[in-house]
């Protein structure tokens, strides 16, 4: 988890079992941890595993959304499919956060029935820094086939010139939408065409081959 970036802490409770952590029910420390923390819900950096094996649409879960994604697919449907797509908006003005690196050190459980000596490890953030604001948009996907970006929670605006750059590893479909002006047009600044696009006053669809392109699309009078 450190080498991924993320926060975590990662107790091990080294005379314990889960059993011995449920007889003695004290998880004091985990809600301490969560504090009143509440999930940003539309962050600027977006990266996602899409993984269908582990859905199961007779109880409901389809994990193919995250965030301001949705309609995830996987190209590849062969015995063990999975995906990952990330997906980055300069819109928000915000870089990624620092991870601080993994730190360790030691402690005792109190407060219950037992003394639980514990080794743990973490990681933090250190804040984010601003950036300068940009109507823009990065998708890199591996292995994803289908992908829908809400463009509004992506703060992205259609009444300027909104620069899209996709990164894919094979054929896939995406869709960013976003209210748009009648008469907005979509050239291709660098790389391939798209093999296909449809720009509606609700979004824009494009079909992509493998590679790297940047796309602009433009509103009239700009």
């Amino acid at each position: 988890m450190a080498a991924l970036g993320l926060r975590f802490v990662f107790d091990t409770f080294l005379t314990a079992d889960h059993l011995t952590l449920a007889t003695n029910d004290n998880y004091q420390p985990l809600a301490d941890y969560l504090g009143t923390y509440r999930v940003d819900s539309d962050p600027p950096h977006v990266t996602y595993v899409v993984d269908p094996q582990t859905d199961s649409t007779r109880a409901g879960v389809v994990a193919d959304h995250a965030y301001w994604l949705s309609g995830l697919r996987v190209r590849d449907t062969g015995a063990d499919p999975t995906g990952t797509v990330d997906a980055v908006s300069s819109a928000f003005g915000q870089a990624d956060p620092v991870p601080s690196g993994g730190s360790g050190s030691a402690g005792i459980l109190t407060g219950a029935h037992l003394l639980m000596p514990y080794l743990q490890t973490g990681q933090t953030w250190k804040p984010a820094a601003s950036t300068t604001p940009r109507n823009a948009l990065a998708l890199h996907l591996t292995d994803v086939g289908r992908a829908t970006v809400d463009g509004a929670r992506a703060k992205l605006s259609g009444d300027k010139p909104l620069t899209l750059t996709i990164d894919s590893d094979g054929p896939a479909q995406v869709t960013v939408a976003l209210p748009l002006p009648a008469g907005t047009t979509l050239t291709t600044a660098t790389g391939p065409a798209p093999l296909s696009s449809t720009v509606t006053t609700t979004g824009v669809t494009l079909d992509v081959g493998p590679g790297s392109s940047t796309f602009t699309l433009t509103p009239p009078q700009h």
